[in-house]
């Protein structure tokens, strides 16, 4: 992986929300999304969004979040550049 492009930033603002919410990370999940996207935040509890520099950053970002144990949310259009969390629970 390459470290220059993960958003170290965006990993310390996630754990720490995460860590507020109870710190179980296998409760979350993260994915990323086009500039524009309408997600709809209603059934997502404590959504975050993260604008990213590029579309490699936002998909970096994401693996190294995937190795802390988040689960991916993999539905994405043609230039994700909006990386998110959420949890169900």
């Amino acid at each position: 992986m390459n470290e220059t492009n993960v958003n170290h930033s965006v990993i310390e603002q996630i754990s720490r929300h995460i860590n507020h919410h109870g710190g179980i990370y296998e409760n979350w999940y993260v994915g990323i999304e086009e500039e524009g996207s309408d997600r709809d935040s209603s059934a997502n509890r404590k959504l975050m969004l993260y604008k990213m520099k590029s579309e490699d950053e936002a998909k970096l970002t994401m693996s190294w979040l995937l190795t802390l144990g988040l689960t991916a949310d993999d539905e994405y259009g043609a230039e994700p550049k909006l990386l998110f969390i959420y949890t169900e629970k």
